[in-house]
């Protein structure tokens, strides 16, 4: 629970106890280059219990990357929401896209609501948005596409 209510995130509920996300991991990532014929890998380990592996394949204009996550340390009594942050510098003026059933992307604006006057208690879990298959951010000169798996 956080100070808005009592109920703890679960499977339907994202509810952060504090605004600011923490770290899984405070050292230095552990990095290895893997060059191929076909396409060039970084392989990347925060900690114990979080990879990633960047993947280029030769002539894509996509990159794909796969992480692992688990298992998750439960020994402190802390719950965590695991998610992955990715920064660039499209404008996108805090609008995005997503999909909510496979079939159509929906606009999402950063503290709005479309049918409603929003009254936001909840900054962090009131912009978290569902993503069946994918989401995209842009501006005019450039678009950002993430399609989950």
């Amino acid at each position: 629970g956080n100070a808005v209510s009592g109920q703890a995130s679960g499977a339907y509920i994202f509810r952060p106890n504090n605004n600011t996300a923490t770290p899984v991991f405070a050292g230095t990532p552990t990095l290895q280059l893997v060059r191929g014929a076909l396409a060039d890998e970084v392989h990347q380990t925060f900690g114990a219990w979080v990879s990633q592996r960047i993947r280029l394949d030769k002539g894509a204009r996509h990159a794909e990357i796969t992480y692992t996550v688990g298992p998750i340390p439960v020994g402190d009594g802390v719950g965590k929401e695991v998610i992955s942050r990715f920064t660039t510098d499209i404008a996108s003026a805090g609008e995005c896209f997503t999909d909510s059933n496979g079939r159509e992307m929906i606009p999402r604006k950063r503290d709005y609501r479309e049918t409603w006057k929003l009254n936001q208690t909840e900054p962090v879990a009131g912009n978290y948005f569902p993503i069946t298959s994918s989401i995209f951010i842009r501006d005019k000169k450039s678009q950002l596409t993430l399609l989950s798996d």
